[in-house]
């Protein structure tokens, strides 16, 4: 395990302080989180703000985008934006059929309606090919309410073939991954969610894939997560909130916090101990409704994560193995083994890591230090006039000095210094942390 170039990704309504991936920016929670703190309103300032984090922790250079929500016009404007701030745009994250009451689009008896949601699709990925993702992520919406429930055979027959559709039109390079809990289909027989969606992603393809969500109950078992990491099906592991409760009361409980972070290790620890060789899998963190507003709990997430990971490789992995096994055994010795790894203190080590990387040994203290709220909204200023002046200089190169002075004089005249792009992630300019 090569601590170095582990990547963890964040989804860009981890900025938008939105309960789920796609959700209503007027929501309830949304306007709330408004009110007490700027939220990122599209996917440029979604930039500005996962560069300000990469920047500190050194370890979250990709970004996950939902698709509509993001949609734009201009889908290879937004992958050269994030190229310029150090970023990639990893995964683009497709929803099919969410609606209350309802089954998936792609189960529909209706052949106007899965149509419609083929060309979705088919829209979903003609951007992930703009966008060079490496992923696209499907989750199928389903409601076991619906009339019809008992058509299960139909609409096993009716998934597999719209899937294997959005399968053959996969650009090159780009894998297709299902969320384990997302088949319908198989809510009912008793069958764990996982199981069924990879068996589904073995009909599919080789570049079908499988997300595994460690904050999901029932979750893949450990020597079916070794084997998808052996065999290649793993397309990366969901992690869920690992920090402390909130100030105001809501979030996680010490005893359920320290659970968490007991299963995200044995998971890691599955997965990092019988991967083949190649790259680590790309870690995504899953936001939760009760994460206070701002990039430092983004920032102490990721420090979380990578805490984690260095644990992990800071064990003996052939002893390790034998811990894990003796756990899934339910042999106590073997989950105080697993348990003491857990426990382990690596600051040492995980400094070292983080100069490795460039970063502060104390990335969040760091922060703090910068004046968070002053130099964010400035980067989402200056990201958000880099994306204007550059798409004025493409229409009209021989005006851009003049149409710049006209309609951004900010970017001209009495700019700061992040506003002409030296700012988290320009090298050539120093963080003023005297504010």
């Amino acid at each position: 395990m090569l601590l170095s170039t582990q990547r963890i990704e964040l989804p860009s309504w981890a900025f938008r302080g939105a309960d789920v991936r796609a959700d209503d920016p007027a929501a309830p929670t949304a306007r709330r989180l408004r009110a007490i703190s700027p939220v990122a309103r599209g996917p440029y300032e979604v930039l500005a703000d996962a560069a300000v984090v990469h920047h500190f922790t050194g370890a979250a250079p990709c970004v996950g985008l939902p698709f509509p929500c993001d949609a734009t016009a201009d889908y290879a404007d937004i992958a050269c934006h994030a190229a310029e701030l150090g970023l990639t745009v990893s995964s683009l994250y497709v929803t099919v059929g969410n609606r209350s009451g309802a089954m998936c689009d792609l189960e529909h008896p209706q052949r106007a309606v899965r149509q419609q949601a083929l060309d979705n699709l088919a829209h979903a990925l003609c951007a992930a090919d703009e966008l060079g993702v490496e992923r696209v992520i499907v989750r199928l919406g389903h409601d076991p309410r619906y009339a019809g429930l008992v058509e299960r055979a139909a609409r096993v027959d009716r998934l597999g073939a719209g899937l294997q559709s959005v399968y053959d039109d996969l650009p090159l390079g780009v894998s297709l991954a299902l969320e384990e809990f997302s088949l319908g289909t198989q809510c009912w027989t008793g069958e764990p969610l996982w199981r069924g969606t990879l068996r589904l992603c073995e009909q599919l393809g080789e570049a079908a894939r499988l997300m595994v969500d460690t904050s999901i109950d029932h979750g893949v078992d450990a020597p079916a997560l070794a084997d998808l990491s052996t065999t290649g099906r793993l397309a990366g592991v969901i992690v869920p909130n690992l920090i402390t409760p909130t100030s105001n009361g809501f979030g996680l409980s010490d005893h359920l916090l320290a659970s968490s972070r007991f299963e995200v290790f044995s998971t890691l620890a599955e997965v990092f101990t019988s991967q083949a060789a190649g790259p680590n899998p790309l870690l995504t963190l899953a936001p939760s409704s009760y994460q206070q507003p701002g990039l430092a709990p983004l920032i102490q997430n990721v420090l979380t994560i990578q805490h984690l990971c260095v644990q992990v490789a800071d064990c003996d992995v052939e002893q390790l193995k034998v811990a894990l096994q003796s756990n899934d055994d339910n042999d106590p010795a073997g989950i105080q083994a697993v348990l003491n790894s857990c426990e382990r203190d690596v600051s040492a080590r995980l400094s070292q890591l983080r100069r490795e990387l460039g970063v502060d040994p104390d990335p969040l203290a760091a922060y703090e230090r910068a004046c968070r709220g002053r130099y964010q909204l400035m980067e989402r200023r200056a990201s958000v006039q880099r994306a204007a002046e550059r798409r004025l200089a493409t229409k009209r190169p021989e005006r851009r000095s003049r149409a710049s002075a006209t309609r951004y004089p900010a970017a001209t005249a009495g700019a700061p210094a992040s506003a002409t792009g030296h700012g988290w992630h320009s090298g050539s300019a120093a963080v003023d942390t005297s504010v």
